[in-house]
């Protein structure tokens, strides 16, 4: 799966609203990764074990900080990855199919 940087992109599907899901965030380094996750006001450190997933984060669309500053934001329903000391966007959440029983 190809895999893009945090981008514009992210900031419009943000902007265009609301969404009763939330983010993913997954950690494909090989050491611990922390991150701090701004959304509105409020503010959480994460520290993400290598292959661990943080999830229900950023209902409403969230920025995400490294430690080194670099910051990304993401919507509500995508899925993102830590790899190479940057964020990645992995996919969307399927807002249509969530809940659903898998298809035959």
């Amino acid at each position: 799966m190809k895999k893009t940087l945090v981008s514009i992109a992210s900031l419009a599907a943000l902007i265009s609203g609301t969404s009763a899901m939330a983010a993913s965030l997954t950690n494909y380094e090989s050491s611990d990764q922390t991150v701090i996750i701004t959304e509105g006001n409020n503010k959480t450190t994460v520290t993400l074990a290598p292959e661990n997933m943080v999830d229900e984060i950023c209902m409403q669309g969230c920025l995400l900080e490294l430690p080194n500053g670099d910051e990304y934001e993401i919507a509500a329903n995508e899925i993102a990855s830590i790899e190479g000391g940057k964020i990645y966007i992995d996919g969307i959440i399927d807002e249509s199919t969530e809940g659903s029983p898998p298809k035959n």
